[in-house]
């Protein structure tokens, strides 16, 4: 029962995640009154210049054990076209064997810079700090005055 409800938590905190990092903001923009640069093109809802959509984001979750029936049963429902639809993105589970947790998988997906957007590995945390397998995001962060 610990063990769904860790992978459940944990599913929960990637998609807070996810959509938390959406820009999620639908209002649209008051009508020109003509005296703006008119030549500027403008944004448009779902953020492209020309009104075509954006393709979704691949959003690739890497997570340690087999793929349960729960999770099975998660991609029957609704999950992933709620997430398409709210924050315009495919999530995509990908299942490392227990065998591989602390075996250098990670670290190898980390130094090959391979793409995806979240793991778990706080055990190992430190070692991969140590050899450098994550960037410091302190720089590309906005400081909000409280």
């Amino acid at each position: 029962m610990k063990k769904k409800k860790g992978w459940l938590s944990l599913l929960l905190a990637a998609v807070f995640l996810v959509s938390g990092c959406s820009q999620g903001n639908n209002e649209s923009a008051a009508p020109s009154t003509g005296s703006g640069n008119e030549g500027t093109p403008s944004v448009t809802d779902n953020g492209s210049k020309d009104g075509s959509p954006l393709a979704p984001a691949k959003l690739k979750i890497v997570l340690y054990g087999d793929e349960s029936n729960r999770m099975k049963e998660l991609a029957k429902t609704e999950f992933y076209d709620v997430i398409k639809k709210e924050i315009n993105a495919e999530v995509e589970f990908h299942f490392l064997p227990w065998t591989e947790y602390g075996g250098g998988k990670t670290d190898l997906m980390l130094s090959t810079g391979e793409d995806f957007a979240t793991y778990t590995d706080a055990n190992y945390m430190v070692k991969s700090v140590a050899k450098g397998l994550y960037a410091d995001l302190t720089p590309m962060s906005v400081q909000q005055p409280i």
